[in-house]
C-alpha cells in the first residue's frame, strides 16, 4: 500500500484540497534580495501571483517566502538543497504522492481553492506549468554556507 498522504489506511482516496494564498507583498521580496539572496524573475512571477507555497504535509515541510530566508538562516548547515514536485490532479486539486519523496526534501508547489478570492488570470493547468517551469536553483545556490555543488530536480 502506497504511503501517499492522500489514502487513508484502507486504500481509499481522501479529498484534501489546498488553497492559494494571496500575492507575496513586494516589500518581502526585497528583503530577501537585501539579504543577500537571488531571486530569479520566474520565482518572482510565481510569488507576484500567490504566496501558497506554505503547507505542512506529513513527513514534507513546504514553506512559503514568509519563512524561506528563516529556514534558510536557522537551517545554514543542515538544509536539503533542490525542488521536487511531484503531483497529480483529482478535480481542481493538486496532490503529492509522498511516496515518491523522501523525508527532508522540500516541495513547492500549489493547489487550487474556490473560496479565499484569489484569481489567477490563467487556467490552474497553465498556473502549474508555470510554476514547475521556475528555476529556484539560484535562490539555492546563494543560501549562506553552501560552497559545494547543489543539486536540482524537475522531473
Amino acid at each position: 500500500m502506497s504511503n501517499s498522504p492522500i489514502l487513508d489506511e484502507l486504500g481509499n482516496l481522501e479529498e484534501k484540497p489546498w488553497k492559494i494564498n494571496s500575492p507575496v507583498d513586494k516589500g518581502r521580496i526585497a528583503a530577501f534580495v537585501q539579504a543577500g539572496y537571488v531571486l530569479p524573475e520566474d520565482f518572482q512571477a510565481v510569488l507576484a501571483i500567490t504566496d501558497g507555497i506554505a503547507c505542512g504535509l506529513g513527513e514534507q515541510e513546504i514553506y512559503g517566502i514568509d519563512l524561506l530566508l528563516e529556514l534558510a538562516e536557522v537551517n545554514r548547515e543542515t538544509l536539503r538543497e533542490g525542488v521536487y514536485a511531484f503531483g497529480y490532479f483529482w478535480g481542481q486539486t493538486l496532490y503529492i504522492d509522498s511516496s515518491r519523496i523522501s523525508t527532508g526534501d522540500y516541495i513547492f508547489y500549489e493547489g487550487m481553492g474556490h473560496d479565499n478570492g484569489v484569481l489567477l488570470g490563467m487556467d490552474f493547468g497553465e498556473f502549474f506549468c508555470k510554476l514547475l517551469s521556475t528555476n529556484f536553483y539560484p535562490f539555492w545556490q546563494t543560501l549562506p554556507g553552501k560552497t559545494e555543488g547543489l543539486s536540482y530536480l524537475i522531473p
